[in-house]
């Protein structure tokens, strides 16, 4: 096997005897220890041990009797391949097609352009595969063999009082952000401040430690909504400085016709997601404009309320089958485009595969548990995690702390009953650190619990109003001031479906930005004649 590495920005690949390894782990603890143990494991067993016990994010390649052992942290935050065919491993799929023009898998592909990501493992071309989150690859020759060293899924209910669990997660936020504060080495903390409770709660949290070294950003239309607003009375609240960067119009045209849009696409795509472009005139302003130290750490806060109950909606509630569970994940989550039926059946298939290969028989409360897994181990680890791209393209380590092992397991060990619409996960909030810190101020039309027919006919006309007054615009250019147009959205749906070519590749309705981020991206990179392959 050879190996080809690019590293990740400002994170290089380091070597220790025969361990390779890339990320912030050295900022947690000392590595004599755990590189000593790495170099010695003889099986598998030995190896999830030690990954148990190791303090940030990371990927680890192993070399040991002619056996590579490949694994990554819990999150996938530093993605990592693979091709036994051509006898590569790499972190970047761009060098290994260049050196063996792999083709393209149209399954793969249509799943990105229907999701914007791959399904778990995969990367849009034939023969390179991926380390999936929290999992461990072993390549012998030609054999593979992939086991998950930590599975993303609720165990058995903590039978706690509600008193109780509160103390419980007092300690796992204090030794999370212990260690956290420890790993910083005083360096300056630049905090994607949005107007809802994962970053807050990062914010409140830094304060109470007395860790002042913080600067607070937002974006978008200030005008546009309570995000704003409530990012800058946190920040003040909490006497942190905060910068806004405004974003207009030409901002985004300006990003989208620039250089620099195409080098970030290849960097942070990586044949496994459309680049995210949210948070690219932010960072170019911070880095461009001397804004924030050289050396800032960005800590963002995702994705605390994943694991607190986000994605329990009433829909799964209903769901009463692996069977249905795969129907409704493929209708809400590949919606962007109309794939071919086969293309559309291979990816069920795939997803019911996954499902499967937990060994939990359908019920309710399990239903619940593969629906959270499931979105764990694909949308968020393959597209939400994959955000930390834009940090480390501009040069900026980060932290992502609620992917520590103990803020997880600890969620994962909450009865569905606590994580519906975030009970527990809210009210721990908005009853503890928030009121301490005088932040707790809430989102608006929020309710702690939803039942799960609420809805109204004011409710299905605003958001009629919505979709209708966003299309005008996108399409006929009609201008119009939609609620949720908080970043500039719409302009740049605009910019973007003016730029296809070929304006029949977009075969659904109009579904959002990130549709067309997909449609512009893939005609762009791979070409039309590649999406309408896989297209009905």
């Amino acid at each position: 096997m050879r190996t080809i590495f690019r590293g990740y920005g400002v994170y290089k690949w380091n070597t220790h005897n025969n361990v390779q390894w890339i990320g912030n782990i050295d900022q947690y603890q000392d590595l004599t220890d755990i590189m000593y143990r790495l170099s010695r494991i003889d099986n598998v067993n030995m190896l999830k041990d030690v990954l148990k016990e190791v303090k940030g994010s990371f990927s680890f390649v192993i070399l040991i009797d002619e056996k590579y052992y490949l694994c990554t942290d819990i999150a996938k935050s530093f993605p990592l391949f693979f091709d036994t065919l051509h006898g590569l491993i790499s972190d970047s799929t761009e060098a290994m097609v260049g050196i063996n023009n792999n083709q393209i898998n149209d399954t793969n592909f249509g799943a990105i352009l229907a999701s914007s990501y791959t399904l778990k493992g995969k990367t849009i071309y034939e023969n390179i595969c991926q380390v999936s989150a929290g999992e461990i690859v072993v390549l012998d020759n030609t054999r593979i063999e992939r086991t998950q060293y930590y599975r993303h899924l609720i165990s058995s209910p903590n039978d706690c009082s509600i008193d109780e669990l509160r103390v419980e997660f007092d300690n796992v936020l204090d030794c999370v952000f212990d260690d956290l504060i420890q790993s910083l080495h005083n360096k300056c903390v630049v905090l994607p401040l949005s107007g809802g409770y994962d970053s807050r709660l990062i914010a409140a949290a830094l304060k109470k430690r007395g860790y002042t070294n913080v600067i607070c950003y937002t974006y978008g239309i200030e005008k546009s909504g309570n995000e704003v607003q409530f990012s800058r009375e946190v920040a003040k609240q909490l006497g942190f400085n905060w910068i806004f960067i405004e974003y207009t119009e030409h901002k985004w045209k300006q990003i989208i016709n620039s250089d620099v849009i195409n080098q970030y696409g290849d960097y942070a795509s990586n044949g496994i997601v459309q680049p995210h472009l949210q948070e690219l005139i932010a960072l170019e302003e911070l880095k461009n404009n001397r804004l924030i130290p050289e050396d800032s750490v960005f800590i963002p806060g995702f994705s605390a309320d994943l694991p607190a109950g986000s994605f329990i909606r009433p829909e799964v509630l209903d769901i009463e089958s692996l069977q249905g569970l795969t129907e409704y994940i493929y209708k809400y989550h590949y919606k962007q485009v109309k794939l071919d039926n086969k293309i559309e059946i291979d990816i069920k298939d795939d997803i019911l595969k996954q499902l499967s290969e937990t060994d939990l028989l359908a019920s309710k409360e399990t239903i619940i548990k593969l629906n959270d897994y499931w979105v764990t181990m694909n949308r968020v680890s393959q597209y939400i995690i994959n955000a930390l791209r834009i940090y480390d393209f501009f040069g900026f380590e980060w932290r992502i702390p609620f992917w520590d092992m103990r803020f997880l397991n600890f969620f994962y060990s909450l009865d569905s009953e606590k994580r519906v619409e975030c009970n527990f996960y809210i009210n721990y909030l908005f009853d503890g650190l928030f009121k301490e810190f005088s932040v707790d101020f809430r989102k608006p039309k929020i309710a702690i619990v939803r039942k799960k027919n609420d809805s109204s006919v004011k409710k299905i006309l605003l958001k009629a109003y919505d979709v209708f007054s966003t299309i005008a615009y996108v399409k006929i250019g009609i201008t119009t001031n939609p609620r949720h147009n908080i970043n500039n959205y719409n302009y740049l749906s605009r910019i973007l479906y003016e730029q296809l070519s070929n304006k029949h590749i977009m075969n659904t309705s109009f579904k959002g930005v990130m549709q067309m981020i997909s449609l512009w991206w893939c005609e762009n990179k791979y070409g039309s004649q590649q999406i309408l392959k896989v297209e009905k």
